[in-house]
């Protein structure tokens, strides 16, 4: 035996001889034992690891464990989506298993309530469900869970979605514990301790508008407790906050951070009450200042607001922005000619935009590897230059070092350049620094012209003193100022 692996595939092997003798199928877990007989059913439980794909090519049995629906909606999963895995009809997949391990008790019960959906999902791939039907599908095996779990279904109108821990309820809501009469009574509290006989009776439905733990548990006639109690922390929250002007990200959506100014609104589903609201990262008082209109923030901020319920939180970041000759002026890379995204890339460098969050990888830097770059700004007209500075990321333990030569030329037609000013760096010899800084090299310039050349000189690869010496370097930069 090779390792530990080829220990627990022996073993596997011995156990599964004693339970054919017997009559019975092997089912293990995903692992080591992958792969050691096709007479032993594995059940696929990584999630994202596709396991459950490579061994039905090789002619294995799995039961699938999905911890999540290899991208699929819930109306539309099926025991052959599972783990990253999209299988088919026809392979060998005996069924699904809903994954409950390492969780305490009560979210374990919680975690049954997904076992009616599960099925249905199972037994009926076939099936066409729009959410709206599957939920209505479920709604009635989801209360005969429930009463056998607790003695009492549970049901919110309108319906809300929970996880395993809480529900976010956005406006106020009814919950119905119902019962059979002959049963008992269901009992309450509001604070998370434990009903008593003496607790209110759950006879008439419960008003969610506001935060609280309710645990309720179902009490004979004679007061005795019966089946485990059910709990469900809820978090009301009837107020939303949404921003105008943050800066979106690759794929088109929000981030959070804004560039000028920002507008922040809010809405509340309740219609009575007074919202009130902090921008400096305080909850809201009493005496905080009342939401009537739009807030404009100018600069960080963290926005809280309250009103009936929890206290609602969104958190935005001015990024810090200079001024200069050449923002938002365009300018044309020439070197490197192959550079990706050549015109977006020359954008990062006279947007007037810094790096974010002290991030290499944020969306202002330009990345160039271990190339020079050479670019030209247009100023659209004659300019006298004093001073341009280049600014780069400093990350040595990454490798991320400035250029060791700033060279400036002007020109007035965009062909002939004179030169302007030159500056020169030595990459500090410190093996130990760690963290990132930022890097001006600053070029005091003589002359005039309307179009601005910049050529920074890379040093190529990391220096002999580096941890890895030789190996290609990486020049990262987010703006060159011109006249700043």
């Amino acid at each position: 035996l090779a390792n530990p692996g080829g220990l627990l595939g022996y073993f596997a092997l011995q156990v599964n001889e004693m339970v054919k003798k017997r009559g019975k199928k092997t089912i293990i877990w995903e692992g080591a034992a992958n792969g050691v007989s096709k007479d032993i059913i594995n059940m696929t439980w990584d999630g994202g690891a596709r396991t459950a794909e490579r061994m039905i090519a090789e002619g294995f049995t799995t039961i699938t464990v999905p911890w999540n629906f290899a991208g699929v909606e819930p109306q539309d999963w099926t025991m052959y989506h599972s783990n990253g895995s999209v299988l088919k009809k026809g392979d060998s997949v005996l069924g699904a298993s809903l994954p409950v391990w390492e969780q305490k008790g009560e979210v374990s019960l919680k975690w049954l309530r997904a076992v009616p959906n599960r099925q249905e999902r199972t037994w009926g791939p076939d099936n066409a469900f729009t959410p709206a039907n599957l939920a209505r599908r479920s709604e009635g095996t989801d209360r005969v869970l429930d009463r056998i779990l607790y003695g009492f279904a549970i049901r919110h109108d309108p319906a809300i979605e929970s996880d395993m821990f809480r529900i976010r309820a956005t406006q106020p809501t009814m919950l119905t514990l119902e019962t059979f009469p002959t049963l008992g009574t269901v009992r309450y509290t509001l604070d998370g301790t434990e009903p008593t006989a003496q607790s209110p009776a759950a006879n008439q439905p419960i008003r969610i508008a506001d935060s609280f733990t309710l645990v309720a548990r179902l009490f004979d006639s004679n007061g005795n407790p019966g089946k485990p109690p059910w709990q469900q922390t809820y978090i009301f929250e009837p107020l939303a906050i949404t921003a105008q002007g943050l800066i979106k990200d690759a794929a088109g959506k929000d981030t959070a951070w804004f560039a000028d100014t920002l507008t922040v609104s809010v809405a509340c589903t309740l219609k009575d009450g007074t919202v009130r609201y902090t921008v400096d990262g305080s909850d809201p008082l009493p005496a905080s200042p009342a939401y009537t209109t739009a807030i404009t923030l100018t600069n960080t901020a963290t926005a809280k607001v309250r009103g009936r319920g929890s206290v609602t939180t969104a958190a935005y970041q001015k990024l810090a922005t200079v001024k200069h000759a050449a923002v938002g002026k365009p300018a044309r890379i020439l070197v490197p000619a192959d550079l990706a995204n050549a015109e977006a890339a020359a954008k990062l460098l006279t947007d007037g935009m810094l790096i974010r969050g002290g991030e290499w990888g944020a969306p202002e830097v330009m990345t160039l590897g271990p190339k020079d770059l050479e670019l030209v700004i247009d100023l659209g007209t004659s300019t006298a230059i004093t001073q341009v500075v280049a600014r780069f990321v400093h990350l040595q333990e990454a490798g991320i070092l400035p250029a060791v030569r700033v060279d400036v030329a002007v020109s007035n037609d965009g062909k002939t350049f004179a030169p302007a000013g030159t500056t020169s760096f030595e990459i500090p010899n410190n093996r130990t620094s760690r963290g990132l800084t930022m890097k001006e090299l600053a070029v005091a310039t003589q002359g005039s012209g309307r179009y601005v050349k910049v050529f920074c000189k890379n040093n190529g690869v990391l220096p002999a003193w580096h941890e890895y010496p030789g190996v290609p370097d990486h020049m990262m930069m987010d703006e060159i100022l011109v006249n700043p």
